[in-house]
């Protein structure tokens, strides 16, 4: 891949998400109200944005320094010996998947845990699994 293509991926990406919360402005518009509920609603959103932005950076960076990794070791002879294989891909898997999701993916993970969390406070799960054992 190269640096042209992986800058255009970051871009579109960073694009995508300053659209999503233009549009979640939109939906809850900053207004000048100067109350509590306001003020975290408005953060919130920002925060969101500019989590997500990172993420897509840290990501960016991990699949860079993956692929500098890639060609040192394949072209580097002995001085490349140190990193190992799976080191690089994950590298380039993991920082992929970060620049592509960006903030959402995280977001969409911290769902996941929340739901799970709820539905061991809510007793869906413990019963269950109480079964499975005679």
């Amino acid at each position: 891949m190269s640096l042209d293509i992986l800058a255009t991926q970051t871009i579109d990406v960073l694009n995508a998400q300053a659209n999503r919360a233009l549009f979640a402005i939109a939906d809850h518009p900053l207004v000048a109200d100067w109350d509590l509920k306001s003020f975290i609603t408005n953060s919130t959103t920002y925060a969101r944005v500019i989590i997500g932005a990172v993420i897509v950076l840290i990501g960016t960076c991990a699949v860079g320094w993956g692929a500098y990794k890639f060609f040192a070791k394949l072209f580097g002879g002995q001085s490349a010996a140190q990193t190992s294989w799976v080191t690089v891909a994950l590298l380039i898997i993991v920082g992929g998947a970060a620049m592509a999701g960006g903030g959402t993916l995280i977001f969409s993970i911290a769902e996941g845990g929340k739901t799970t969390i709820e539905d061991l406070g809510g007793g869906t799960i413990l019963p269950y699994l109480l079964t499975m054992w005679p």
